[in-house]
């Protein structure tokens, strides 16, 4: 879905700083998508069914709201780099400091849903992955790269 981000390629050479942000793609077609309940909404009330399509209306107005929110959030999501990891939520720390990094979850079908997760001084971070800008398995790559460079190094 590189419609309106780039995607990041993992690639020989790896950058020394991968910046992961919301996508814009997700963003707008969870928006596109919401846009329908608002029609079905409104076709509720002017069927005269005020309690439902008021409801329903609500809810989708609420929910256009945080994606829209994350639609025009610039701000960095993760940070990841050759000297550690940062997350909009965490400072940074140095990959000494930090364990248990990975992505969990399943990448395609139902149930869970891919999140980076890892341990550091004083807590447990965890990032909802499927809405950025990079795909699970190409984290799950980076944090391997990032967290030992040289076995990735070809002489």
């Amino acid at each position: 879905m590189g419609f309106f981000t780039p995607n990041i390629i993992v690639s020989n050479p790896i950058p020394q700083k991968v910046t992961i942000y919301y996508s814009k793609d997700f963003a707008i077609i969870s928006i596109c998508f919401l846009s329908i309940f608002i029609g079905i909404a409104i076709s509720w009330i002017a069927a005269g069914q005020m309690v439902l399509g008021g409801i329903t209306l609500s809810i989708t107005l609420i929910l256009m709201g945080f994606k829209s929110k994350s639609l025009f959030n610039n701000k960095p999501r993760i940070i990841i780099n050759v000297a550690g990891i940062q997350t909009a939520n965490t400072p940074f720390y140095k990959w000494a400091e930090i364990s248990d990094e990975r992505v969990s979850g399943e990448y395609i079908g139902r149930g869970e849903r891919p999140m980076l997760e890892f341990a550091y001084p004083g807590g447990k971070e965890q990032v909802k992955v499927e809405s950025l800008n990079i795909r699970p398995q190409d984290l799950d790559i980076l944090l391997k790269y990032y967290r030992k460079p040289w076995v990735f190094r070809v002489n």
